[in-house]
């Protein structure tokens, strides 16, 4: 399977956001869109990351379309919207973000039955090629990784990069949860 290359696709399509970059639907349509149709059984597979990225292509390629649409239709110029999008996930583990060329974890945690959280952490270089070249299995890994490194403790190197608990944390989560709400509509409906 060719993962890393849709992988690929994604990280590009999610990257258009200039305002010059509004009719790129125009030479995407042709191509990636005609190649998604024709790769639509990944829909079917038993690889829920073929199944997710196929969807967040989709769903990219969807984004494109109604930017551009703003242009030729309404010649409104702007910069595109690119919130966080999910494009892998085990829901009851982990769920990965992409937004602005960067891959984020949620991933979470717990304690016996006195603690159970999340914390949101941006993949580095090692991590992101560690997931290009083995996908959900290295994010598993992160995840189990978070879980024993005790995140909600000062001694984990985890925590310290928790997002949520930072300035911005309350943004980040409101972020998260909205994503969250989006992929779920996508998925479910």
């Amino acid at each position: 399977m060719y993962l890393p290359v849709l992988r690929g696709y994604l990280d590009r399509l999610w990257g258009f956001s200039a305002p010059g970059d509004q009719l790129v639907h125009r030479t995407l349509e042709p191509t990636l869109g005609r190649i998604l149709a024709e790769e639509r059984y990944l829909l079917l597979s038993e690889n829920a990351e073929a199944r997710a990225l196929h969807m967040a292509l989709g769903q990219a390629i969807s984004s494109l379309y109604n930017w551009a649409m703003d242009l030729d239709r309404g010649g409104n110029v702007r910069a595109r919207d690119v919130s966080l999008h999910v494009i892998a996930t085990d829901p009851a583990s982990w769920y990965l973000f992409w937004w602005r060329d960067a891959l984020f974890l949620d991933a979470r945690y717990s304690w016996s039955a006195v603690l159970d959280d999340s914390l949101l952490v941006r993949l580095d270089h090692i991590q992101v090629a560690a997931y290009r070249a083995h996908g959900a299995r290295a994010l598993d890994e992160l995840q189990r990784a978070i879980q024993d490194s005790s995140p909600h403790t000062a001694h984990s190197p985890y925590g310290s990069q928790d997002l949520y608990r930072g300035a911005d944390g309350a943004q980040w989560r409101a972020a998260v949860e909205g994503a969250i709400s989006k992929w779920r509509e996508r998925t479910l409906s």
